[in-house]
């Protein structure tokens, strides 16, 4: 039975003596942005007040939070390991403010005069107090010579600012060899001009600079854990919730896989797999905040959908619980291959295994969204896949990218889903209620029928109620009442491409939307609509009738609907509107006007996206 002890430690005695914290380098790299940064320069510069004004005594204590780790037997040479499950942003941060406090120290030192320096020794001391608290003074070894060992990401970086007297060639891994940059660089840059604003213009320099460093060893206080098994200090850190980043259902999953997975073939694991899909989704989703995990939560969604393959319902907070309950049946699976071997050794085999697949599938799910499958059927499915990619139908889409071979009956299935989907869309029927029926399709293991395309239709012609396909006459109606801003462009686009036949068109950034009838109409545009202009205004104004596609969005503006027009007949080389505007146009474009394109567009709507027989009977 696993034995767990807590200690209330500050800084100074969490890191004095010979120890290391080494972190898993399969953990995610350091990612503390700069609010955090601010939020624990603020903890120690108000302690350091508190203390100074008489405010609080000097034995005060400011809680940080927790650090658990997993002690390991001592090393010959009496070095403690600590492998760190929770708190390495906070560890790492905590370093670096100390060699930003020696750093400082240093520079100040060099800057004296010989015999100045001589009388420094208040400096010489402060620097001397960040060197033993920050690494073991005799070893040779880089892995036993810094007191943190942070992700393999983040080493370079990290040991050229706590141990800059040494180069460490061995610091990167073969798997990783162009060095990339690490946010402990800005981080050690961030303390160290903070530090020399909040001593500028003191006239005790020295003694300023050791209060604030006694202030950070002293007076900031950790809650360390300790756990005798690494297997309870991972459950402890599945329900942790401390000051850190959040943990994301990635961090989760990517540590328990590894834990799985024998320390021998972490490494080659980690670099041939996992940091691959990671990089990946970084590429396609890259962050517009400033806690840089966009990447991550994306990658949780795609895992979500992942879990939810088999048919089985599961929550999208339960995504972790999910594939931890797939990788145990996975386990329980019988292999011949596994005879003789240790059972360790199986355990991790078969994570390895359930890990390649999983990434496989990933990736390939990315393929597709990212327009780089060699599925010729499906690159030409680009804007459906997008329009599909991240909604109700994402499983079964993932099931079918994954599971059928066949192109053509992947391109079948898929377009199927489109017009289901689309019809749906202008009747204005409400797609929230599909992820249940997604859901229901996949436990019906309609991609193991003899005809999956038959299969899928017969099920999607059978819902009621809200899941309905909606009839003709309801796709009629939705046009004339749908606001369809955000699909437009999708539907338009395509029904260009049906009209064009076999010309292609590129559509580039300079083909948007236009609405025929202005947001702002002017006093000419009340007349044509009538009396009742501002109702009829309300209703037609983002529905499909009343938007087109065109390269002359900013030239038309506000026009009366004259000029508007010969834009869209003489201009334009776009099918959907010489082919409605170039002969017999409306007159004026009034209620009357915008029924007619409707009917017009339901024509051409149901030539690209056909009912199928039973609902348009």
């Amino acid at each position: 039975m696993a034995t767990m002890e807590v200690h209330n430690i500050d800084v100074c005695n969490l890191l004095v003596g010979f120890k290391v914290y080494q972190l898993p380098f399969f953990q995610r790299s350091y990612v503390w942005p700069k609010s955090r940064w601010e939020m624990l320069f603020d903890d120690i510069e108000q302690t350091h007040r508190k203390i100074k004004t008489g405010k609080a005594d000097t034995e005060y204590k400011h809680f940080l939070g927790s650090i658990l780790t997993v002690p390991q037997p001592p090393k010959a040479n009496g070095i403690t390991f600590y492998q760190v499950v929770d708190g390495q942003q906070r560890l790492v941060t905590l370093t670096l403010i100390l060699c930003a406090i020696r750093d400082i120290a240093k520079e100040y030192l060099d800057s004296l005069s010989s015999k100045t320096k001589a009388k420094s020794q208040t400096l010489e001391q402060i620097c001397d107090t960040s060197n033993v608290i920050l690494l073991n003074n005799y070893p040779s070894n880089y892995r036993e010579r810094c007191k943190v060992f942070p992700t393999r990401i983040d080493c370079p970086a990290y040991f050229r600012i706590v141990d800059f007297s040494r180069d460490w060639p061995d610091l990167i891994s073969p798997y990783n060899q162009q060095q990339k940059y690490s946010l402990v660089e800005a981080a050690y840059q961030f303390f160290k001009e903070k530090i020399k604003e909040w001593l500028e213009g003191s006239k005790f320099f020295e003694r300023r600079l050791e209060e604030f460093q006694r202030t950070l060893l002293d007076n900031l206080v950790v809650a360390h854990v300790t756990l005798s098994r690494a297997e309870e200090a991972y459950r402890i850190y599945e329900s942790l919730n401390t000051k850190g980043v959040p943990l994301t259902q990635v961090d989760l999953i990517r540590n328990y896989l590894f834990m799985n997975i024998s320390e021998k073939c972490q490494e080659d694991s980690y670099y041939k797999y996992w940091k691959p899909l990671e990089e990946r989704y970084q590429q396609s989703f890259p962050s517009d905040d400033e806690e840089g995990v966009t990447h991550l939560e994306k990658l949780s969604d795609a895992i979500w959908y992942y879990t939810r393959l088999s048919g089985k319902d599961v929550p999208r907070q339960d995504a972790y619980a999910a594939l931890k309950e797939l990788h145990e049946n996975w386990l329980r699976q019988k292999d011949d291959s596994t005879k003789g071997k240790k059972a360790n050794d199986i355990i991790s085999d078969k994570t390895i295994e359930f890990m390649r697949k999983l990434v496989d599938i990933l990736q390939k799910y990315l393929d597709v969204v990212d327009d780089k499958t060699a599925n010729k059927k499906l690159a030409r499915k680009k804007d459906t896949l997008k329009l599909l990619a991240f909604g109700s139908f994402t499983p079964f889409v993932m099931a079918i990218i994954s599971q059928v071979e066949d192109e053509n009956i992947a391109d079948s299935l898929l377009s199927l889903i489109e017009t289901y989907y689309i019809h749906r869309i202008i009747a204005g029927l409400s797609n929230r209620s599909l992820d249940d029926l997604s859901i229901r399709i996949l436990h019906a293991q309609v991609l193991k029928q003899p005809n999956p395309v038959a299969s899928l239709q017969q099920i999607l012609i059978e819902q009621k109620g809200q899941t309905r396909w909606p009839s003709r006459d309801e796709i009629a109606n939705g046009l004339a009442s749908t606001a369809l801003e955000d699909y437009a462009l999708f539907i338009l686009k395509r029904l260009e491409e049906h009209l064009r036949g076999k010309e292609a068109i590129s559509f580039g950034d300079k083909i948007t939307l236009e609405h025929i009838l202005p947001k702002k109409p002017s006093k000419g545009w009340q007349q044509d609509l009538g009396d009742d202009w501002q109702s009829i205004h309300k209703r037609w104004l983002k529905t499909l009738p009343n938007l087109t596609l065109t390269g002359y969005n900013s030239e038309m503006g506000n026009k009366p609907y004259p000029e508007k027009l010969q834009f869209l007949r003489d201009k334009t080389n776009l099918a959907i509107n010489h082919l409605y505007f170039g002969q017999n146009p409306p007159e004026k474009w009034d209620e009357a006007a915008l029924q007619h394109r409707c009917d017009w567009l339901l024509e051409q709507i149901l030539k690209v996206w056909p009912l199928p027989s039973p609902v348009a009977q």
